[in-house]
């Protein structure tokens, strides 16, 4: 006991020592790391608190010393060390976020030096709003797209930071009609009015009107809701308005429908046709009434308003993912599909690869101006 007291001692000695000099040689800091990394272990809880707090803000504090005190499972003992020692990996940043507990993720999101990683695992995994406002609030924090994403798809979390995600941007009219995938239901309507104000801008500055739909295109996106994979016709969707493979997905999994509208009503579909795809691709999950709804949606925006909106969605700013080629430069034939040697394929994401292509329509000429109404 006396031993295990001295070798303690030694070790709480060494550390004020090592924290009273602001520099010291590699060799110093060798031999530093050495001996704290053979005595941390074995170190009281008190002993371990007492060093974390001399050692978290040294600037010459080996990473490996630093590392141990930040993994340690007394909170005491590594929250100074995650909130601001320096150097600290961003691999172990983010194994701590996953790991928690809150207020350890609260003490990361303090810190000045954190990665795009960290601050998408922060908006992952933070189960306080306290939490993800301190990280908004860090003057080091720079809102991207891809964390304003997260956070959005976390609809509970996002009405609750509404304000700090404003004063961010985030809820900008662009920023609303870009990420209008993860928005909750309040926050969709601003975007649905954003993108109807953007409409009547540009109408009004450059005077032009959409083309009515393509009804090769139509008749063919109805042949395909009809037959046995109608969830092709998402696919065929992102194919004619050049959607990235990721809104795609989302286009897909929306269960509300609405963004399924608000392309169709981009693409120019009229009422009878567009519910003739509502109820074969939503009429089994969602019943007439929220076919209704759903149809609503459709006659209530207008066809500017949708092209903003999916304009938006191909700006490749609100999803990250590849884009499909648009059939304006695919080397389209009339060729029935099954005649065809090949089929354009969408270009995969690197995180889904075995996700399979989407297929050039038959019967559209690659020469044909503004290709289903859709203009430039």
């Amino acid at each position: 006991m006396a031993r295990h007291r001295e070798t303690a001692d030694i070790l709480v000695s060494e550390t004020e020592l090592f924290a009273a000099r602001g520099r010291h040689t590699e060799e110093e800091r060798r031999i530093f790391g050495e001996l704290a990394g053979n005595f941390l272990p074995r170190a009281s809880v008190r002993d371990r608190r007492r060093i974390a707090a001399t050692l978290a803000a040294h600037p010459q504090t080996p990473v490996s010393i630093l590392t141990l005190l930040a993994q340690d499972d007394d909170l005491p003992t590594a929250y100074p060390v995650l909130s601001q020692a320096p150097r600290l990996a961003p691999e172990l940043l983010e194994e701590m976020v996953r790991k928690g507990p809150e207020s350890l993720r609260q003490a990361i999101a303090k810190r000045s030096d954190l990665t795009e990683e960290v601050h998408l695992a922060l908006a992952s995994a933070a189960q306080s709003t306290d939490t993800v406002r301190t990280l908004l609030q860090n003057v080091a924090f720079s809102l991207t797209p891809a964390v304003a994403s997260r956070l959005m798809q976390r609809s509970e979390m996002a009405a609750a930071l509404e304000d700090d995600l404003a004063a961010l941007g985030a809820l900008s009219p662009k920023a609303l009609m870009e990420q209008y995938f993860h928005l909750p239901k309040p926050q969709r309507a601003q975007a649905l009015a954003a993108a109807e104000q953007a409409s009547l801008i540009e109408r009004a500055i450059a005077g032009r009107t959409a083309a009515p739909a393509d009804p090769v295109f139509v008749a063919f996106l109805l042949r395909t809701a009809k037959s046995h994979a109608p969830y092709k016709v998402h696919e065929e969707i992102g194919q004619a308005l050049a959607l990235p493979a990721e809104t795609v997905r989302h286009l897909a999994a929306d269960n509300t429908g609405e963004t399924l509208a608000i392309a169709l009503r981009s693409l120019g579909f009229e009422e009878t046709s567009a519910t003739t795809v509502f109820i074969r691709l939503l009429g089994r999950r969602m019943g007439i009434q929220g076919i209704r709804k759903v149809l609503n949606l459709f006659n209530g925006i207008s066809r500017g308003g949708a092209d903003q909106l999916v304009r938006s969605w191909s700006s490749g700013s609100a999803v990250a993912g590849s884009r499909v080629e648009s059939p304006r430069h695919a080397p389209l034939t009339a060729e029935p599909r099954a005649q065809r040697g090949g089929s354009q394929t969408i270009a995969k994401a690197p995180a889904d690869q075995a996700k399979p292509g989407l297929k050039a329509v038959a019967g559209f000429s690659p020469t044909a101006k503004r290709p289903f109404g859709r203009r430039t």
